[in-house]
């Protein structure tokens, strides 16, 4: 069976990592997707980027939402809201994929049953180090409350459905948040994870 992805990427005045994050999208080996890009209330170079890619994509199954600055939590829940696939898969404006992330998950999932696979990543960017961090297992809330959170959005996908019903935050109070207040949440309804460790 097929599997489908519905890529959302919120973006805020992200002009100077927005083109690599979106030339390595564009080099990925697997085609079955939709692209939703929410630019929130971006007073940059952001959407010009954004429309010159799509462009040299004529095929690419694509949205554009624009709307005003609402945060980060608003900006992903309403690409949520339009994604037709059953898979979200997150990717921030600063971040990169592997070429053949989506490949590998699609692989994955036909043998899962979980809600959220998330994978191991590696830092890069600020510094002139790079790291891989590894992540672990989460089976409960408490481990991850004890351990410390092992996921980063870009390298989480998720059931849409679940996303649906359990959207992000878009209180002011949890800014910079939404994602652990996310995982909180779906920790304590039951909701299963799957740890990829590999860093793609």
């Amino acid at each position: 069976m097929s599997v489908y992805f519905s890529i959302i990427i919120p973006v805020y005045n992200a002009e100077k990592t927005l083109q690599e994050t979106l030339n390595w999208l564009s080099s990925q080996t697997y085609s079955n997707l939709e692209v939703i890009c929410v630019n929130d209330g971006s007073t940059d170079g952001s959407e010009e980027i954004i429309n010159t890619w799509k462009n040299n994509l004529p095929n690419l199954d694509f949205t554009l939402i624009n709307q005003e600055n609402r945060g980060l939590g608003n900006a992903r829940n309403r690409g949520i809201k339009a994604a037709k696939y059953p898979w979200v898969a997150f990717l921030d404006a600063d971040d990169i994929w592997i070429w053949q992330r989506l490949e590998l998950l699609a692989n994955t999932i036909t043998d899962l049953t979980a809600d959220v696979i998330y994978n191991s990543f590696r830092t890069f960017g600020r510094t002139s180090t790079q790291a891989v961090r590894k992540g672990h297992a989460l089976n409960t809330l408490e481990d991850l409350l004890v351990k410390g959170n092992p996921i980063m959005p870009s390298a989480t996908i998720a059931r849409t459905s679940l996303l649906l019903e359990f959207p992000f935050s878009e209180d002011p109070s949890v800014h910079g948040a939404e994602d652990l207040d996310l995982w909180i949440r779906l920790l304590h309804a039951k909701k299963t994870f799957h740890y990829i460790d590999a860093p793609l």
